[in-house]
């Protein structure tokens, strides 16, 4: 049987206590389980995520969202982003540290993936998308290169980004 560990906050509102408590925007009663079970013939042990809430909770694992009852299995070295302000990275003992660049490396990768995140859920809905190829079409009728185009385009996805947390916030 594996050990299993639960994410999420406590408070009025949690269904139980929780093994890893965490606070903040993202971060429902209970956000996830984390299950690890030893496996003496492999260097890696067997570790998997599963998202037990509904859409109120964010969890990512290396920049890919899981919806509720996804399964994700973790390895040495992935990240995993819990609610909108815990970004960690898994340490299994017995496997050497990144080195150089990729040391460097992990938690700026962690930092692009989640802006990607962001930008394509925040424009998921079909209005979003109907209003952004408005603007591309409105913008290469009056002759904007396209080069200008993408870049404006990149910002207001971005704009976009600060748009739906300033809602999670005010929500």
């Amino acid at each position: 049987e594996p050990a299993v560990c639960t994410v999420g906050y406590s408070g009025r509102d949690s269904i139980a206590a929780n093994s890893i408590v965490l606070r903040g925007l993202g971060i429902p009663a209970r956000l996830c389980e984390i299950r690890y079970r030893p496996d003496p013939a492999a260097s890696d042990a067997n570790i998997t995520i599963c998202k037990t809430c509904d859409s109120s909770g964010r969890l990512l694992v290396n920049g890919r969202p899981l919806e509720i009852d996804d399964h994700a299995a973790l390895k040495h070295g992935d990240r995993v982003v819990f609610g909108w302000a815990f970004c960690f990275r898994l340490v299994v003992s017995g496997n050497a540290p990144p080195t150089g660049e990729e040391a460097s490396s992990v938690f700026e990768n962690a930092s692009k993936e989640m802006l990607e995140y962001s930008m394509t859920s925040s424009m998921g809905g079909i209005s979003m998308m109907r209003a952004v190829g408005h603007w591309q079409a409105e913008l290469m009728r009056r002759s904007v290169n396209e080069g200008d185009v993408e870049q404006f385009l990149n910002a207001v996805g971005e704009l976009m980004v600060q748009v739906e947390e300033a809602n999670a916030l005010a929500s």
